[in-house]
């Protein structure tokens, strides 16, 4: 295998199993490993250094996204990329909870701090068809709208 030290190592850590025949699947599926990869590191270091109150939902996060990877090498990817999207997801809805727990809000307003679910919809967009993705972000916006209602009841009447 020719190449540098980090693209073997790389190809190593994205290529998916050769049951992934088709090559617009063996590209997703690898895109997926790299992505899901990526996150895991990310949400892995932040457990480090999180509070105690952020600690527990990012490693729960971080699972399911190393759950994710190790699906994204098999025929199996799709699954992953769902898992991919419902952990990011479930990370930036749960901030909602969070700050009503008495966590810090860095953004100051709780409307802003979704802002991050254009991830999970930007890895619902490369992974699913379109119907998938709208399902997928009305779903969000639900979920928004349904915790908002819920846990600010005040901050969601003053925002209208």
């Amino acid at each position: 295998m020719k190449g540098s030290l980090f693209a073997r190592l790389a190809a190593w850590l994205t290529h998916p199993s050769p049951a992934v025949t088709q090559s617009d699947q063996h590209s997703r599926a690898s895109l997926l490993a790299a992505i899901s990869l990526f996150v895991a590191v990310i949400g892995a270091t932040g457990s480090l250094v999180a509070s105690e109150m952020f600690r527990s939902r990012l490693m729960a996060m971080t699972v399911v996204v190393v759950v994710s990877y190790g699906l994204s090498r098999t025929s199996h990817h799709r699954l992953g990329a769902l898992l991919l999207v419902l952990a990011t997801s479930a990370m930036t809805l749960s901030s909602n909870l969070y700050v009503h727990l008495g966590g810090p809000n860095p953004t100051g307003d709780l409307l802003q701090a979704n802002v991050w679910l254009l991830v999970p919809i930007c890895f619902a967009s490369i992974f699913f068809t379109r119907r998938g993705m709208v399902l997928i972000t009305a779903g969000l916006l639900v979920g928004v709208l349904a915790l908002t209602l819920t846990l600010f009841p005040g901050q969601a009447r003053a925002s209208a």
